[in-house]
């Protein structure tokens, strides 16, 4: 028995997911449209345009966003049009009918129009789990899975969110010097209490996984997948420090779908330009009706997709291991607020009036200075905000 796992390090999106990446176009001049998505029966869809523009003394392809009108058809005479962000919602689209995309191009006003596809029935997702692996350094993703006979061709689509915290729990913060404040603040700021539980001191952060997985179980006499790696994060990245997911969803795809995914690998990863050496057989399934010579890049697949998610908990698993760094903290007197705040990157973190207030590094003290946010996900399993 032989299973083939392909990791496809995409330039394009998938879904919903965008993945951002240059190319060397050193020796093209060609601009090109790309229309980005899949129509997802029963769920939520997310298409884009963008245009590849070639600028003068760059080497590399700068995507622009493109305003489009998408629409969504079937073969029955069903239409279902996207709201002005490309978001779709087909959760009540019947799945025994085929579908395309129809997109017109705002500033053209050029239409493109996929290929028809058949809803293809996914697989249902048995389990997502996670195992720590000691030797390698890295905490596994695995996932158990099993599908109909018909297809057995898979693309996994993957997010991951993170909670994390700051080195120190500030107990107030810093309110720069302006005319609104207390006369006796108004040159040196403010520190006020957080209040109604407001803090700098948890945070949330989201990626998507810009490899593709794409498994094939075509030579298996059973379409089952058990405990199959599908992502690994290393032990000492700070993802694992306090609360970690990973989001995974899971679509049959059919084999043309495949093979455009892998020449788009392919010719990304070619040393030449981007569109060599073979751009005919990138384009995948959408053309421009209004100009049938014009170079078009996407694939619009359809389909159905199986969902589920994993949480690690480091106060419970302790794999994370991390990398310490020193941290100090100092009383800073009224007269020297403002400079440390606006030219030592400092901020304070708790004290009183009396005592006087401690300060330390801006980055130890408010997450968002991490690349987080306070955008908790409404499924988090805690209610910290």
């Amino acid at each position: 028995m032989k299973r083939l796992i392909y990791l496809i390090t995409a330039m394009l999106a998938a879904v919903s997911c965008v993945y951002p990446f240059t190319a060397d176009i050193s020796s093209v001049n060609i601009d090109s449209i790309v229309i980005e998505g899949d129509i997802i029966i029963g769920g939520s869809s997310h298409f884009k345009m963008s245009e590849m523009l070639a600028i003068e003394g760059e080497s590399n392809l700068q995507p622009q966003d493109v305003p489009a009108t998408f629409t969504v058809e079937d073969d029955k005479g069903g239409k279902y049009q996207a709201d002005a962000d490309g978001n779709l919602d087909l959760t009540s689209a019947p799945s025994d009918r085929r579908y395309r995309l129809r997109a017109v191009n705002h500033n053209s006003s050029k239409e493109y129009v996929s290929s028809w596809q058949t809803i293809m029935e996914t697989c249902e997702i048995d389990s997502l789990s996670f195992m720590p692996n000691e030797s390698n350094g890295t905490l596994d993703l695995r996932i158990s899975l099993h599908g109909p006979d018909d297809y057995r061709l898979y693309q996994f689509i993957m997010d991951e969110v993170w909670e994390y915290k700051a080195f120190y729990r500030a107990t107030h913060y810093y309110v720069e010097p302006s005319s609104s404040l207390p006369l006796d603040y108004r040159n040196s700021g403010m520190i006020v209490p957080f209040e109604n539980g407001e803090n700098t001191y948890y945070c949330w952060k989201r990626r998507n996984v810009p490899t593709l997985n794409v498994i094939s179980n075509e030579d298996l006499s059973e379409n089952r997948l058990v405990n199959e790696k599908i992502h690994a994060v290393p032990n000492y990245d700070n993802k694992l420090s306090y609360i970690y997911c990973l989001n995974v969803s899971a679509m049959a795809i059919s084999q043309e779908h495949l093979s455009y995914l892998k020449h788009l690998n392919e010719v990304s990863h070619y040393t030449g330009s981007l569109f060599s050496p073979n751009p005919s057989e990138m384009r995948g399934n959408i053309r421009c009706v209004s100009d049938t010579t014009e170079f078009v890049l996407g694939y619009i697949g359809a389909g159905k997709l199986s969902s589920s998610r994993v949480f690690y908990y480091n106060d419970k698993v302790h794999f994370f291991k991390p990398v310490y760094e020193a941290h100090s903290s100092k009383i800073i007197a009224k007269r020297d607020w403002y400079r440390s705040w606006k030219f030592d990157g400092l901020l304070p973190m708790n004290g009183d009036p009396v005592q006087g207030y401690e300060w330390a590094e801006s980055r130890c003290i408010d997450c968002r200075l991490m690349g987080g946010n306070k955008e908790k996900p409404e499924y988090w399993p805690n209610n910290h905000n």
